[in-house]
């Protein structure tokens, strides 16, 4: 299961970067510091700065002289929580009584209160880090281009981050520098902010088109369209059109492969509870994944390919295509992938033709100009369970139990604006409810949209929207314009309701679609192209004056 994306101070210290290789910031529960191998918050390696991710409840400061002989009733203060957070936020000592025979305090910690889980439907510091919402957050670049592609996280809550970069980016130490023009990154960073590792992939043409799955047992596996000759790790990979490569969660190449696919728009992937990889693309004239060729003279196809998790050898492949009453072109494109924890397989795609047929009834065009969308899952070999049609889908996310969040942008209402929609079906593809974001009228456009849903059925989105003098809503309240674009976070319960949202921003724009993960216990991680000294609750994150830089940022439930 991918919960993710598809389309995230105590002391207050804010630090400017200007680095001949680049910039980077981190701010979380300690002061932020700046370059490589600052002072992370967990003490993680290679961190620059963090917050303890996940709430910082661990360590002991209490103190009590627990054991040893005392005044019978009398009672002195206590703590347990994290060094740092005692009388911060909603944190407060308590009080230990000595036990009536005089031989030690009680262990229990009476009236205390601990850090706990930060949740962002609240004003209250629940993690006692002095901010609310916001856990940690970073900016790195330099004067070039750094674009994140997408965003992943494991069973720990360790985050992954694919993007495409120009010149240099100093995630970590030696700082990245770009083989010609667009490479691909690949970095993980720990639950508290630290950078972990980074590695850059590419060669003089552009690479700037991939998907990351993080896989049940922690691996990553990269996905993408291909130019020139590229080294993963496993050798050349080149002459080819699509590639997929595996990792393990400490970054080592496990195995690469390349295919030949006839210009496809768009590929993506995603694994199932056993490792397998799943890749959804489409193709003109032929594509060929190590099974029977396959071939559409004329028009465009779909394909769901499976790979053996061990070696990326091919398990099967199963080809979609569109068919019409006339000589017009039929097309099918591919959007999104995602799985559940029992490894069902959900995607989804457009269609031009009359009609398209993922292996149960035929699914019927409904677009004004002709072709529709469609949906549908798949067991882990591709045997068909359902499909639904003329949907308002892009992005796609399952939560465990096999439910759906699908997000588009469009105009259905021909309003000269594009709104957001964030859609939940059943396990069995059926509408359960339907939300709007933004566009009341013309002038208010979401740009870009996000979405993910959480192991407990809530919904996560973020979007970029142009800014306007018109109020943008998640439903309830307005968030008020900050800058050209700006950044806005949202999210819903599984009913739909709308739980919290906040909107960041910057003078100059945000300049790329965000893309969003989940970790396991419900935390929200963003990552977006900013320009400017953007704010989201740590205090302004700066850049290099016109830089277009990456923003990385974890925020509670």
């Amino acid at each position: 299961m991918k919960v993710r994306r598809s389309f995230r101070v105590l002391t207050g210290v804010v630090a400017a970067c200007v680095l001949s290789a680049g910039c980077e910031l981190v701010q979380g529960l300690e002061p932020a510091t700046l370059g490589v191998g600052g002072g992370g918050g967990a003490g993680a390696a290679g961190g620059t700065g963090g917050s303890g991710g996940d709430g910082g409840t661990t360590g002991s400061t209490t103190t009590s002289s627990t054991g040893t002989s005392c005044e019978p009733g009398k009672a002195i203060a206590c703590y347990t929580g994290a060094p740092g957070t005692e009388s911060v936020g909603i944190c407060k000592p308590g009080e230990q009584t000595c036990k009536p025979d005089g031989s030690g305090y009680e262990e229990a910690c009476v009236g205390e209160q601990p850090p706990s889980t930060e949740l962002c439907a609240s004003p209250a510091d629940e993690n006692c880090d002095g901010r609310d919402c916001v856990i940690w957050a970073g900016v790195w670049g330099d004067e070039n281009e750094q674009l994140p592609l997408d965003i992943d996280t494991d069973a720990e809550g360790n985050v992954y981050v694919l993007g495409a970069f120009q010149g240099a980016i100093k995630l970590s130490d030696p700082a990245l520098i770009s083989a010609g023009g667009w490479d691909l990154f690949l970095t993980k960073l720990d639950a508290s902010g630290a950078v972990l590792w980074s590695k850059q992939f590419g060669n003089a043409a552009d690479q700037n088109a991939g998907q990351i799955a993080v896989s049940a047992a922690g691996d990553i596996v990269v996905a993408g369209k291909l130019t020139g000759a590229i080294n993963f790790g496993g050798g050349v990979l080149q002459g080819k059109d699509v590639f997929v490569a595996r990792f393990s969660t400490d970054g080592t190449h496990v195995w690469s492969e390349a295919f030949q696919v006839g210009a496809p728009t768009q590929v993506e992937v995603a694994t199932g509870p056993d490792g397998a990889v799943f890749l959804w693309t489409d193709f003109l004239g032929t594509a060929a994944f190590g099974g029977p060729g396959l071939s559409a003279p004329s028009d465009r196809n779909a394909v769901l390919v499976g790979l053996s998790a061990d070696t990326g050898a091919f398990a099967w492949q199963k080809p979609f295509v569109s068919t019409s009453q006339s000589a017009g072109k039929k097309d099918t494109t591919i959007r999104s992938i995602d799985t559940d924890s029992a490894g069902n397989i959900t995607a989804s795609g457009y269609f031009l033709g009359s009609k398209i047929n993922l292996g149960g009834s035929d699914l019927l065009e409904g677009f004004p100009g002709g072709g529709g969308s469609f949906m549908g899952r798949f067991d882990s070999m591709g045997g068909h369970a359902w499909s639904v049609g003329n949907v308002f889908l892009g992005e796609i996310s399952a939560d465990p139990l096999g439910a759906i969040a699908a997000v588009s942008v469009d105009d259905p209402a021909n309003r000269g604006c594009n709104s957001g929609f964030v859609t939940r079906y059943s396990t069995v593809g059926s509408k359960v409810w339907e939300k709007t974001i933004g566009c009341p009228k013309q002038g208010d456009d979401v740009l870009s949209i996000s979405g993910a849903s959480d192991p407990f059925g809530a919904v996560d989105v973020a979007v970029a929207v142009e800014s306007s003098s018109i109020p943008f809503t998640f439903g309830q309240g307005v968030l008020p314009s900050i800058g050209t674009v700006d950044l806005a976070l949202g999210k819903f319960d599984s009913k739909g309701d709308h739980v919290w949202s906040r909107r960041f921003g910057v003078p100059e724009e945000v300049q790329a679609s965000p893309v969003i993960a989940i970790a396991p216990n419900g935390d929200v991680v963003m990552a977006a192209q900013v320009s400017g000294p953007i704010d989201v609750g740590t205090g302004p994150l700066p850049s290099l004056p016109g830089a277009k830089d990456l923003l990385i940022a974890r925020f509670g439930q």
